[in-house]
């Protein structure tokens, strides 16, 4: 018989990691609003990113450092308009993977442009499930970036 899931440990992390979320986009007073965010938690360290170019970020360059141990190296894309690189939680892993750290011991959350929580996208749908040690979605599927349900 598989290990047994503990609910109430988890809906506490949930709850810790939403909490946490909301209070560093307050913290950075709307720096990142108008692109889609991610935001990954531990339980101790924080990690914060955002979608695109984002001046002094190392992003390109962790593109390259990292091109093979990234999770969607073999991943056919769903939406062809976009690189899995530029995404948010691309971004957010590079940054934990740069520090040494592992992905699979943080829980990520995608935001929207209005900093309301949203599930990952289409490309990231397909990585970021086995990534990381859980996912914070509102809704089951992405719905366009300005269209996300706010979280609760």
């Amino acid at each position: 018989m598989g290990k047994q899931r503990n609910w109430k440990r988890e809906h506490q992390e949930m709850r810790q990691f939403r909490s946490e979320a909301r209070q560093y986009l307050y913290q950075c007073k709307g720096e990142y609003l108008g692109k889609m965010m991610a935001f990954a938690f531990d339980g101790k360290q924080a990690v914060f990113e955002a979608s695109g170019y984002i001046p002094g970020k190392n992003y390109q360059e962790y593109a390259r450092e990292f091109a093979t141990e990234a999770p969607w190296r073999s991943l056919i894309r769903k939406n062809l308009t976009r690189q899995f690189c530029d995404c948010a939680e691309a971004h957010v892993w590079f940054e934990i993977v740069a520090r040494g750290k592992n992905p699979n011991n943080y829980i990520i959350g995608a935001l929207n442009e209005r900093g309301n929580f949203a599930s990952p996208c289409q490309n990231c749908a397909l990585w970021v499930d086995s990534t990381f040690k859980a996912v914070y979605r509102t809704t089951p599927a992405y719905e366009g970036r300005t269209k996300q349900v706010p979280g609760a």
